[in-house]
């Protein structure tokens, strides 16, 4: 009899001893994506653009959490502009839109409309992102 309770205890022990560990790592691993997302934060500020198949886009993310920016097509004038609050969660930078202005185009973003995409690589001259499995690059403007 004091066998199996002795069994039952070491196995009672050995499981509140991977309980812990496993918490243990579980907080690690929160407290370093909370640091990256950080980092991403502080290193994205600024203005970025990119150019494609004529299109052309600058956004400007804006250190109080504020974004703004347009896109335009380089051959017809026509485009938007757009205002929104942005955040950094999971590498993701998540964006808002707050305010939104066409001229020449029709656009189906609605205000209050949160985009996302996934954060690849962030340098002090690029921005490397995935939405929906295309990647996209920004240059940073100087």
């Amino acid at each position: 009899m004091f066998g199996i309770m002795n069994r039952s205890r070491q196995s009672g022990v050995i499981f509140l001893a991977a309980v812990l560990a496993f918490s243990a790592c579980h907080r690690r691993q929160k407290e370093s994506t909370a640091t990256k997302d950080s980092e991403i934060r502080r290193a994205i500020i600024g203005t970025w653009s990119v150019e494609i198949s004529n299109v052309a886009g600058v956004v400007a993310l804006h250190s109080d959490g504020g974004f703004s920016g347009y896109w335009s097509n380089m051959v017809r004038p026509k485009g938007w502009g757009f205002e929104g609050r942005w955040d950094i969660s999971n590498s993701t930078l998540l964006a808002k839109y707050t305010n939104a202005i066409f001229w020449n185009y029709t656009n189906n973003i609605a205000l209050g409309h949160q985009s996302s995409w996934k954060i690849l690589q962030l340098n002090a001259d690029e921005l490397v992102f995935d939405t929906n499995d295309v990647a996209g690059v920004w240059k940073r403007k100087n």
